[in-house]
């Protein structure tokens, strides 16, 4: 199906794939809101590149962007060896105050 949890959660969409580990980032600051991480996952499920602030995301902070980034960079997902040498999706990281 290629869609992530939803809730609080990080969630994703990248066609064919599951994820194998999709890590929470750490939350620095006390704002909150969605930042949208574009991703390019290689054949091996392996996250080769990350850029956040794309489409739907709704705070450009600083700390926040940088968070969802690193995060995106630890996910893995499911090895496709049919896939494309990369493919592109993207991470959803939903930062809510307790």
């Amino acid at each position: 199906s290629g869609g992530g949890a939803s809730g609080n959660g990080p969630s994703f969409s990248l066609a064919g794939r599951d994820a194998l580990s999709l890590p929470k980032p750490a939350y620095p600051g006390n704002e909150q809101g969605v930042i949208v991480v574009a991703v390019t996952v290689d054949k091996y499920g392996k996250v080769t590149n990350a850029e956040p602030g794309v489409q739907g995301t709704n705070t450009y902070n600083p700390d926040l962007m940088k968070a969802a980034r690193e995060a995106a960079l630890k996910a893995r997902f499911n090895a496709d060896p049919k896939a494309a040498a990369f493919q592109k999706g993207t991470i959803t990281y939903r930062f809510v105050l307790d």
